[in-house]
């Protein structure tokens, strides 16, 4: 967390993780908050893929999202950003401007490699069934 006077939010943040909360976009306004949000876009849901290995099934994504179209939907500043230098502009802005800005990078898809991060997780075990509880007749 950043403190100070003036303080500046960065987020970056894949396709699949933002658009299960992409609301967060109108809380950001409501609230006068500043932020520069950068989505990674690689099409999926590439840390779930990762988790699944080969049991992946159903994790990428059959329609392209323009997530600089949805952030303007919102009110905030909305850029596509496919290179180096479209990015560092894009960024430049988001510095420069007043509201909350999104910038769209489209990434290339491939395989996510383990990170030894949190999201490396275990299988986790079925639960062991209990035995019926007794009715009490009153």
């Amino acid at each position: 967390m950043h403190e100070g006077l003036d303080p500046e939010i960065h987020v970056i943040i894949g396709d699949g993780s933002f658009l299960m909360a992409p609301a967060e976009l109108a809380t950001a306004l409501q609230h006068d908050l500043k932020a520069t949000i950068i989505v990674l876009d690689n099409g999926g849901y590439g840390s779930i893929d990762a988790l699944a290995g080969e049991a992946s099934a159903g994790n990428r994504f059959a329609v392209p999202t323009d997530f600089a179209a949805l952030a303007s939907a919102f009110g905030c500043a909305g850029v596509r950003a496919e290179t180096a230098g479209e990015l560092a502009r894009a960024l430049a802005e988001a510095r420069d401007s007043d509201t909350t800005t999104l910038i769209h990078c489209p990434t290339v898809d491939g395989e996510i490699p383990a990170s030894g991060a949190f999201w490396d997780l275990g299988v986790p075990e079925p639960r062991r069934p209990r035995p019926p509880r007794q009715r009490r007749v009153v």
